[in-house]
């Protein structure tokens, strides 16, 4: 072996192990989903929308009965994020953002390396199916986030049981935690496929928030993984196709102001949807969307 061969391994050898750090320093975690409290208006002009519900996304009405409370919802399904509009929120949040992971005991490998308090359930949130509550997902808790807040953050995973038993004959069928799995589900649920609607995922959230959760949130991003940057008004955490900005609120209230929504096309024509008096969907041509609350 010369010089120039030696040389050149090593050089690809360095350049293999940093990527390979590269790739281990991404958070394990994903934006799952959000979920906004909004007015009976709002919610009926955004339920009754036939755009929204025809050529934006695959949507469902649904009410959820779960083992520990019973809700009702306007869902909005993209690849592997969505959201959920409601009009009662089941405690002080009025609305919430939710992570979790795409393979099994993502969130042991958290807890192992990013959250070492982390407290992660035993017992699994189930769902009803066909007469009986089956597995759905599991939460994690103890990250040092106010629960008082009007603003709520989460972090879940994807139960390994769940797609064996949640209409397990529908196409395809998928056994696996991730997110796209999951949706893939609801959307054959639907009979719909994603290639039928615009809407591809959620890539950015913009809240307005307290000192007091500002700092939670950059505390528990950062060590998730997320990178990031700050100006003298906001600060962005990036990570995953997905950007959290946090403004401070210039109310009383923390909440989502708006989100930005990734389209699987573009759009020929610029949309604007109006729901009640402060909710709007903005589609415009260069293959974005903005809505917001």
């Amino acid at each position: 072996m010369n010089l120039t061969t030696q040389i050149l391994i090593i050089w690809f050898g360095l350049i293999t192990a940093a990527s390979a750090q590269v790739k281990a320093n991404d958070p394990l975690l994903s934006l799952n989903h959000f979920f906004v409290v909004v007015d009976e208006t709002t919610y009926q002009d955004i339920q009754d929308n036939a755009f929204l519900k025809n050529t934006f996304a695959i949507t469902q009405s649904r009410t959820t009965i779960r083992n520990d409370t019973e809700y009702s919802g306007f869902y909005v399904y993209g690849e592997n994020t969505y959201f959920e509009i409601i009009t009662k929120s089941l405690g002080t949040w009025q609305s919430g953002i939710f992570l979790s992971g795409d393979d099994e005991e993502d969130l042991e490998r958290v807890k192992e390396n990013n959250l070492p308090h982390l407290y992660i359930s035993s017992k699994p949130v189930t769902r009803e199916f066909e007469g009986e509550q089956i597995p759905w997902f599991v939460t994690a808790g103890n990250f040092e986030y106010p629960m008082a807040s009007q603003l709520g953050f989460g972090i879940m995973e994807y139960h390994p049981q769940y797609l064996a038993q949640y209409y397990p004959d529908i196409e395809p069928q998928s056994r696996g935690v991730s997110r796209k799995e999951v949706l893939t589900r609801y959307a054959a649920i639907e009979g719909v496929s994603q290639s039928d609607r615009i809407f591809g995922n959620v890539v950015g959230i913009t809240i307005a928030a307290s000192p007091v959760e500002r700092r939670a949130l950059g505390r528990i991003f950062e060590s998730l993984g997320f990178t990031p940057t700050a100006t003298s008004n906001e600060s962005i955490l990036t990570g995953n196709n997905f950007e959290l900005k946090i403004l401070p609120r210039t109310n009383s209230i923390s909440k989502i102001t708006a989100v930005k929504l990734q389209l699987n096309r573009e759009n020929t024509e610029e949309v604007t949807l109006e729901f009640g008096a402060s909710s709007s969907l903005e589609i415009s041509t260069n293959g974005m969307a903005y809505w917001r609350f």
